[in-house]
């Protein structure tokens, strides 16, 4: 079975590629003769040496097994992403090798090693990515690309795999509920230490859940994110002793922020979004045995002044929705809509690209011209421009940047087709959303 894992030589393992020319030609004969599956990790190109430092293989975990529901864009488990603009591939971990391509603003490149090889400049490293990929006859080509204008990124899938494993230990057959304060519904939690807006772990109040360590509001305490799942062990008073799952601790919340609503019974859905990697994995328990059904390049949430990053933890998939309307951050006026959105935590939904509306302005009578009994002009009107129409342009499926930086106010996007998936293949009361680094 294929999986995904990385292996890294130490220094006594490490060597160097010098290929003789005969050996050059025999391989490049030998490529020529066989598929692309046969030739790769042929190097024709490498005629100085380099130093292998890591190599990246596939690697599933063996209790996952692997039935694609969704594979409109196929990705590579180990990949770098260019993210400083139009950057030279090359033949050699070098300067003195030609360009064989140039990867573009925003693209993905599959990688297979880190190199070390020369600077291209006084001031860089040496270190260069392996990658390849198809050419117009689908063949694997290969080359350096610089390790200081690309990032490494990777699916988890070890890690995804784990923490539903974790997670479905402490749901399945246990009495679950989550943290329900949407919006403060159920009043705002206490300022943390008497002043502050914000815990020690940096999580915000508003949305949240005081988390006390004993069964008293006198007692220490930390803020819970709304729809973090939790394991109800017991009641004390108005409180309830829960088990936050993800954060492998117990503490006594108030009974008022916590629902039973949905709550899980039997784990058999589970989205995993990776935060550090920028992409998602989506499991299926499927005749008793998970298997992943999809995995897709995503984006997270940012942080500035009126976006936040999308929370880590355990959270309950809560409600969906065919689209989410959301305001311009400035004027707080109507700006547009995200379709097929998953709530899972706060304000933060899985959704598909983003849709601005087209708004159509006009200047509009504030209040009419008054007139004297000659039909003069005593007070002139008052006019002013307003949005009259919300065009909708329709849906986008695609965002170049999609899989390479948090972009988001705290939601996770993905491809809408992808989103749609999601919105139609999710059951609420089954499912969970862990959000991992």
């Amino acid at each position: 079975m294929m999986t995904w894992s990385l292996k890294k030589t130490t220094a006594s393992e490490r060597h160097t590629h010098k290929l003789p020319k005969i050996l050059i030609t025999a391989i490049l004969l030998l490529v020529m003769a066989i598929s692309s599956t046969y030739a790769y990790g042929v190097d024709i190109d490498a005629e100085k040496p380099y130093t292998i430092l890591e190599t990246y293989y596939s690697q599933l975990p063996e209790d996952l097994s692997v039935t694609l529901k969704y594979d409109r864009y196929p990705a590579p488990e180990h990949y770098v992403v260019m993210l400083n603009g139009t950057t030279n591939i090359r033949s050699k971990p070098g300067l003195d090798g030609k360009i064989i391509k140039k990867a573009q603003l925003n693209e993905k490149i599959s990688v297979i090693q880190k190199v070390e090889g020369r600077k291209w400049s006084s001031t860089s490293s040496p270190y260069w990515y392996r990658v390849y990929w198809k050419d117009v006859n689908g063949m694997n080509r290969f080359g350096f690309i610089t390790a200081d204008l690309a990032t490494k990124r990777e699916f988890q899938f070890d890690k995804m795999f784990a923490e539903l494993l974790h997670l479905e230990k402490n749901v399945n057959g246990k009495r679950t509920g989550y943290i329900d304060n949407f919006r403060n519904v159920n009043g705002a939690p206490p300022l943390f230490q008497g002043q502050y807006a914000q815990d020690n772990y940096g999580i915000e109040r508003y949305q949240a859940a005081p988390g006390y360590k004993e069964p008293n509001t006198s007692s220490t305490f930390r803020y819970i994110q709304d729809g973090r799942l939790v394991d109800i062990l017991g009641e004390s008073g108005s409180f309830y002793k829960v088990n936050v799952i993800d954060l492998r601790e117990t503490f006594y919340i108030p009974k008022k922020y916590i629902t039973e609503r949905n709550s899980i019974q039997e784990l058999k859905q589970t989205i995993v979004i990776d935060r550090k990697n920028q992409n998602e994995g989506v499991f299926e328990k499927i005749d008793g045995k998970w298997h992943m059904i999809s995995y897709v390049y995503a984006t997270t949430g940012a942080q500035d002044k009126y976006r936040y990053p999308t929370d880590l933890g355990d959270f309950m998939a809560i409600y969906t929705r065919d689209k989410f309307l959301y305001l311009d951050d400035e004027t707080k006026e109507l700006a547009g809509y995200a379709p097929y959105a998953i709530r899972f935590n706060g304000g933060a939904f899985i959704h598909g690209v983003p849709v601005n509306y087209t708004l159509v302005r006009q200047r509009v009578v504030i209040s009419p011209a008054v007139y004297d009994a000659e039909g003069n002009v005593v007070t002139p009107a008052v006019t002013a421009v307003r949005i009259v129409d919300y065009k909708d342009p329709g849906m986008i499926e695609f965002s170049s940047g999609l899989g390479t930086v948090p972009r988001s106010h705290k939601c996770v996007r993905n491809y809408t087709s992808h989103a749609k998936f999601l919105y139609d293949w999710i059951n609420i009361g089954e499912a969970s959303v862990i959000v991992i680094e």
